[in-house]
């Protein structure tokens, strides 16, 4: 994060129908979010959102391995 503004994120993250899911976290990072997007573009869109409040790391799921 750019600063420790956390309140202002984490309001970003509630507006966001895109992010289905979103934790705060310890480790290299200070969030973890899971989306569903319906393609690159959607991705980059959210991406470019996210930059306003700093850096981002980015892994993407390629198939489950198991699901419940």
């Amino acid at each position: 994060m750019k600063s420790t503004n956390h309140p202002t994120f984490q309001h970003f993250i509630s507006t966001q129908e895109e992010i289905k899911e979103s934790y705060r976290i310890s480790g290299e990072g200070c969030y973890w979010l899971k989306t569903a997007l319906s393609n690159q573009q959607d991705l980059n869109h959210l991406l470019d959102a996210i930059l306003v409040y700093g850096n981002y790391r980015i892994n993407l799921s390629i198939q489950p391995v198991k699901k419940r």
